[in-house]
């Protein structure tokens, strides 16, 4: 089966290296340019020495369009793209194009499940392989699977998650295909949809929320971009955060104090909650007391 791999960061870095892993190896990798971020699809590439390419818009790069058309591929898989894929890219491949997606669609369908998913407090944490159409995250179904949510989960541990078993799904619909090239999929429940909003639409914490949507949405938002809390004029990226027994009252609801360990407190709408680790410039710490010393 001859297939080319469209993917970027962690998410696509890691579905890469299982299909690796497997000695199943992709034709081209298409990535994304370089923004300042690591990006685990180029560095897999380069210790393997798989042959790979950077665009910013594939559906605007005509040169590479035609290398791909050119290669004839049966497969494209897509993980973690950020720009929609239309027509004629989607006619290239024989079979179609593959996205991988990590949530159980028809749920959380959208740019950012897997925040989303932390952030409403689900136990259980789906991928997808779907053949696409320009609608995101709307074609026929070919494999599915779940894991469960640890309470060490964050953003970060489950892209990784994520991104290993999008790769096994990958390679179940390798031989899927392979075996039946006329199968169609199942088509997704569209009464069942549901979306995942921008992560920035919460980024910036609402400290009305309980202890528990504060936690969940600082854990999904970790290690990066973080979750902010907004005080006193002053704006910290909050990486780990922990609930505590301690009662927050209303007019403390949004404030930070400090604790007996000189931990930072946050109020909630019930409970304290207790800061771990902050984002300080690219580093997540852990012992920040010297850093917040003079901001209460």
């Amino acid at each position: 089966m001859k297939f080319v791999f469209l993917g970027q960061n962690v998410l696509g870095g890691y579905a890469l290296r299982v299909l690796i892993a497997h000695k199943i190896l992709p034709m081209l990798v298409v990535t994304r340019m370089e923004n300042g971020y690591p990006n685990e699809v180029k560095i897999c590439c380069e210790q393997h020495m798989i042959p790979f390419t950077m665009v910013n818009n594939l559906n605007k790069a005509n040169d590479l369009i035609s290398q791909i058309t050119s290669l004839q591929p049966d497969l494209i898989f897509c993980c973690a793209w950020s720009h929609r894929i239309k027509h004629p890219l989607l006619d290239i491949p024989r079979l179609g194009w593959v996205n991988l997606h990590p949530s159980y669609l028809p749920f959380y369908r959208g740019p950012r499940p897997i925040e989303w998913q932390l952030i409403n407090g689900e136990m259980i944490i789906g991928c997808t392989a779907h053949f696409m159409t320009e609608a995101f995250d709307a074609g026929a179904i070919l494999a599915q699977d779940k894991f469960s949510i640890v309470s060490e989960d964050d953003g970060g541990t489950l892209r990784k998650k994520c991104g290993s078993l999008l790769g096994c799904l990958a390679i179940n619909c390798i031989d899927i295909l392979d075996k039946e090239p006329d199968f169609l999929g199942i088509p997704q429940d569209e009464t069942q949809a549901t979306y995942a909003p921008p992560r920035e639409n919460v980024q910036i914490l609402d400290c009305t929320a309980s202890a528990l949507k504060i936690v969940n949405t600082i854990r999904a938002l970790s290690p990066y971009p973080c979750a902010i809390v907004e005080w006193n004029k002053i704006r910290l990226g909050i990486a780990k955060a922990e609930i505590t027994t301690q009662v927050a009252n209303p007019p403390m609801i949004g404030a930070l104090k400090k604790d007996e360990n000189n931990r930072l407190l946050l109020g909630t709408s019930d409970y304290y909650v207790r800061i771990l680790a902050l984002r300080i410039g690219n580093e997540i710490v852990d012992d920040y007391s010297t850093f917040v010393e003079t901001l209460i």
